[in-house]
C-alpha cells in the first residue's frame, strides 16, 4: 500500500539482513538507533501501530513505550508478552501470514477504536509500568528479605 510506510527504529545483529530483504519495497525506512527520548516518542506517536515481531521476549520495553504513547500493538504471541500486555493484536510467532494479518487488522482500526485502545493502554502503562510502581514493588521485595 503506497499510503503506508514501514519505519524500522533500532538496530541489531541482523539489520543488514533486514535491509537486504526490504531493498525492493517502497516506503521502507531504516532510521537506526534513537537515543533521543523526544524523537523516539515522535516516532511512536506518528505510528498507526507498533509491531514487536520477536521470537523470544522476557519483557518488551518497546511495547511498554508504545503503550505509554497510546499506540496499538502487534505482538508475537509469546507467554511473557501475553501475560503482561493484554491490549494487543497477537500473531503466531514466526508466521509471516499471521503477522501480515495482524498488521492489516491494526491498520484498519477506526479512529474511534484507535482512540479507545490508546486510552486503555496509556492508563495501563502508567499503572503497571511506571517508575513509581517499579520502586514500590522493589521496596516490597527488600522488606520481605
Amino acid at each position: 500500500d503506497d499510503n503506508l510506510a514501514l519505519v524500522v527504529v533500532g538496530g541489531g545483529y541482523e539489520l543488514n539482513k533486514y535491509k537486504e530483504l526490504a531493498k525492493d519495497l517502497n516506503n521502507t525506512y531504516f532510521v537506526g538507533q534513537c537515543d533521543d527520548q523526544k524523537k523516539l516518542s515522535d516516532y511512536y506517536n506518528a505510528a498507526a501501530c507498533v509491531a514487536v515481531p520477536s521470537d523470544y521476549e522476557s519483557f518488551s520495553l518497546v511495547a511498554v513505550e508504545a503503550m505509554a504513547c497510546g499506540r496499538p500493538l502487534v505482538l508475537s504471541d509469546l507467554p511473557a508478552l501475553r501475560n503482561k500486555i493484554s491490549e494487543a493484536i497477537f500473531f503466531a510467532k514466526g508466521s509471516v501470514e499471521s503477522l501480515a494479518n495482524a498488521l492489516k487488522k491494526a491498520i484498519s482500526l477506526s479512529d474511534d477504536e484507535r482512540k479507545k485502545i490508546g486510552e486503555r493502554e496509556t492508563a495501563k502503562a502508567a499503572k503497571d509500568f511506571s517508575w513509581g510502581n517499579h520502586i514500590n514493588k522493589l521496596m516490597e521485595v527488600y522488606e520481605r528479605i
